[in-house]
């Protein structure tokens, strides 16, 4: 770089040689000066991909329609399902099964970190109305257990929805 002195002649030459320096070294792409991201404040790699790991699973998934277990059934107007979205599993539909007995196992993923329990509203006559417990076991086992009267639920089943957060 051509440093100036007050009253310098043909000063032009010079300064347009600085000027291509200076384009020169603003458009290098190999940090001549070895500057880190950290020295910048500017996010580093690892942490920008820790960010992109823990984002939220913005769009559902597709509907899963799920393997029945132990002689379970649905039904066509309310078929078991499940999908996971928002770091969120939802699970809904009619099944009629054994007491106890999963209906059907969520793959790792979908389980949650401990048992949940939600309420299934049974199916039965006009008058009366019983409910059951759909579990959500930890281990992905999800069935029926204490249904308000059995006879009902074996004819019957029960309905659900829930969803959780994993």
């Amino acid at each position: 770089m051509h440093r100036f002195v007050k009253g310098e002649l043909n000063w032009v030459e010079p300064l347009n040689q600085n000027f291509e320096e200076a384009a020169a070294h603003a458009a290098a792409q190999d940090n001549p000066h070895g500057v880190t991201a950290e020295q910048l404040g500017a996010p580093t790699k690892a942490y920008v991909d820790a960010q992109l790991s823990n984002k939220a699973d913005v769009k559902p998934s597709e509907w899963i329609y799920p393997a029945l277990l132990n002689g379970a059934t649905s039904a066509d107007y309310s078929v078991v399902r499940y999908r996971k979205g928002l770091n969120c599993v939802y699970i809904e539909g009619w099944a009629k099964s054994q007491v106890e007995s999963p209906i059907f196992v969520l793959p790792v993923g979908f389980r949650p970190d401990r048992n949940l329990e939600f309420t299934a509203s049974q199916s039965c006559d006009s008058a009366t109305h019983y409910t059951a417990r759909l579990v959500v076991a930890a281990n992905g086992d999800v069935l029926f257990s204490q249904v308000g009267h059995k006879t009902f639920f074996e004819t019957g089943g029960a309905s659900a929805t829930c969803s959780f957060s994993v």
